[in-house]
């Protein structure tokens, strides 16, 4: 991953994985032969500060993945609001997935906030697609926390550090 914050209202990040580099085997029917392909991922987004008081960020946001001859693409757009207190902040956001076929699958809703170094979300996944009767149009529900280290610097270094969100 590589993120830079060239300017002070600007700053953005782009990465790239792969996942089963080894390719490992596995099954349910005991077929030796079978392997895991590797997935691959790319993502980016970028920071904008906005408002008079750079209180707000705005987050547009990419990922693409492809595993065999599955393909996802994610994007969309996340809004920061920090309040005065430097240890207190609210996020949302909004998002599309889209399938192998470049048709829309699902819309992804999130809304947290920040607390110290701790992030915590909650996001709602809301499948469109065919795959709908599955979910009952229920959709799904998920809860994250992260924790951000602060590791102390010396201070004889006096640089400002970006270090995306997600």
């Amino acid at each position: 991953m590589f993120s830079s914050r060239p300017k002070d209202k600007f700053a953005y990040n782009f990465g790239v994985s792969v996942f089963h580099i080894a390719a490992p085997r596995e099954s349910f029917l005991f077929d030796q032969n079978n392997r895991i392909n590797r997935r691959y991922a790319a993502n980016g987004s970028c920071d904008i500060s906005a408002g008079y008081d750079d209180h707000w960020t705005i987050s547009p946001t990419i990922l693409f993945m492809m595993q065999g001859q599955a393909v996802q693409y994610n994007y969309g757009v996340g809004v920061n609001y920090q309040t005065n207190n430097d240890n207190l902040g609210i996020f949302g956001g909004g998002f599309a997935r889209m399938n192998s076929g470049g048709a829309f699958d699902a819309a992804i809703l999130n809304l947290g906030v920040d607390v110290y170094n701790t992030r915590i979300g909650l996001s709602y996944d809301i499948n469109v697609s065919g795959l709908s009767g599955a979910s009952e149009s229920q959709g799904a529900v998920e809860v994250s926390v992260v924790y951000i280290f602060k590791k102390s610097r010396d201070q004889s270094i006096n640089y400002p550090m970006y270090c995306p969100k997600f």
